[in-house]
């Protein structure tokens, strides 16, 4: 199964402009989806419908606002938690899989279940949607053997991977104690220390349909999926609703930096990790589209980036990305990550680096640069609304997850008319005169 081995940045978790473009290019075909919104059918929080009539099968989503942040005890218990309740949903054990595709994955802060499978398969993608919220019906047995399998999972992607050991390192170091720290696969003593009991007291405490959402994509019209739709939310769970969600205050930042010496690492590795308030007064859905441009353009080779200055005209860095996150309580985070080019020493780099941040958030962005990036951004979203379906899916998906509600292609790409340069540079200042920001440093040999 995929998995988030960093914390906020991983592919399909940050990068949110990239990601659609990605999707884009990486599937062949003309298509255009509508977005419907069948939430009066009741059960989830929401429910969509993105019918595209050109696709050979049917994607069922399943989106929890639900991960490792929120866990309790030793570490990984959301993602163990997602083995169990997908191998309990599909009926794995004893009986073989079904005939579809069909994956999860967890990240600090969501779980997500999907299928995919011709439209005859319909009814059995609805079944295990809905088994999500049953208790895992599984044998005692079973849960301990699927921890082991949880643990080979580390041992591929995780032990022997020194970045993703940096990334939690760095990670834990900023939040600490608080869930936002800790690491959403585990660690090999954490996964040992698991047990079905916690897993199922995880499960009773977290999932609920009435907190989760429901997307299907793919060659049904709302008609056709609206009897199928009723006669499987009948069979969810009735409980007494969502509970309001509870968001631990963020703990302050350490006075120190991280260092840490991995011999395993090919050049050395940099993380500026930080958070900050929203800027006051700023709605949610311009905060949001104020961060995906932000985003491309600090990644771009603009005028006032941070990649031109660092890789293209200085040869500062070899390597650079920034990514931003819109956390559950509202705050923004972000990691930037570089190496350190060629004989570039690694604390100059980083000194560097940093009083370019200073000067972002003094100076600001020139207005040409921001509206440059708006216009690539919103003509590749009309490239790719009109060459491929999917291109909706993912805005669908990550309008969902940031805003609470799903956006159609022409809602996101109208969106990103909203944050203005003002927006952008009171969102600059926010974050890189934040107090919650660390410097985190992994060098391969010892300083």
């Amino acid at each position: 199964m995929r998995r988030f081995i960093g914390q906020f940045v991983h592919p399909g978790f940050g990068l949110w402009a990239a990601a659609l473009l990605a999707l884009f290019w990486g599937f062949a075909g003309t298509a255009r989806a509508d977005l419907h919104d069948l939430t009066r059918l009741g059960g989830f929080k929401k429910i969509y419908l993105l019918p595209a009539p050109n696709e050979p099968e049917i994607d069922v989503y399943v989106m929890l606002p639900v991960g490792e942040a929120q866990a309790t005890g030793p570490e990984g218990l959301a993602h163990y938690l997602e083995h169990l309740v997908a191998s309990s949903a599909d009926q794995a054990h004893g009986s073989g899989l079904r005939a579809r595709s069909h994956n999860a994955w967890t990240s600090p802060f969501w779980t997500t279940y999907w299928n995919r499978a011709p439209l005859a398969q319909m009814d059995d993608m609805l079944r295990y949607a809905t088994a999500l919220f049953q208790p895992p019906d599984l044998s005692d047995a079973f849960m301990r053997s699927e921890r082991d399998i949880v643990a080979r999972e580390f041992d591929l992607r995780v032990a022997d991977t020194p970045s993703a050991s940096f990334a939690k390192a760095a990670y834990r170091h900023l939040y600490g104690a608080h869930g936002y720290g800790r690491a959403v696969v585990g660690t090999s003593d954490s996964i040992a220390r698991l047990t079905p009991a916690d897993a199922l007291a995880f499960h009773a405490r977290h999932y609920t349909p009435h907190e989760a959402f429901l997307l299907i994509f793919g060659p049904i019209t709302p008609e056709e999926a609206t009897p199928l739709l009723a006669r499987h939310l009948a069979n969810l769970p009735q409980n007494a609703g969502p509970q309001p969600p509870q968001h631990q205050p963020l703990p302050p930042a350490p006075k120190a930096g991280l260092q840490m010496h991995l011999p395993a690492l090919t050049r050395d590795q940099v993380l500026v990790l930080g958070h900050a308030p929203a800027p006051p007064n700023m709605p949610r859905r311009t905060l949001v589209y104020a961060m995906i441009l932000l985003e491309s353009i600090l990644n771009s080779a603009q005028p006032g980036s941070l990649a031109k200055p660092l890789y293209y005209d200085d040869f500062v860095v070899s390597e650079i990305s920034i990514a931003l996150q819109l956390l559950p309580g509202g705050q923004i985070a972000f990691q930037l990550g570089f190496s350190p080019d060629g004989d570039m020493p690694t604390a100059q780099a980083t000194m560097r680096v940093q009083q370019l941040l200073q000067d972002l958030a003094q100076n600001g962005l020139p207005d040409a640069t921001v509206q440059s990036q708006r216009s690539i951004l919103q003509t590749n979203s009309r490239i790719a609304q009109q060459a491929n379906a999917r291109f909706a899916l993912q805005v669908a998906m990550n309008s969902l997850q940031n805003l609470g509600e799903a956006l159609d292609a022409n809602d996101h790409h109208m969106a990103l008319h909203r944050p203005s340069t003002a927006d952008l540079n009171a969102l600059v200042r926010a974050l890189f005169t934040s107090p919650s920001i660390i410097t985190a440093t992994a060098t391969k040999d010892i300083p």
